[in-house]
């Protein structure tokens, strides 16, 4: 019985991490700027709030793992 509590845990954890990556992937998709010339690099501030959104998916994904556990 335990290894079948261990697997839906395993599952809702799967759920929510394809969830919160496409929900970064959606973010991320937003944020960039569209590129003229294929040297052009990506500035700081879109770096920036690339590294916040797939942080804050990442913190979402660990508070989600550490209730399931609880």
């Amino acid at each position: 019985m335990e290894a079948l509590s261990i697997n839906s845990a395993a599952a809702k954890m799967w759920d929510m991490a394809s969830v919160r990556l496409a929900y970064a992937a959606h973010q991320l998709a937003k944020t960039e700027m569209s590129i003229e010339s294929p040297t052009e690099m990506i500035s700081a501030g879109n770096e920036a709030e690339i590294a916040a959104v797939l942080i804050e998916a990442a913190d979402d994904l660990q508070q989600y793992s550490l209730n399931i556990l609880a």
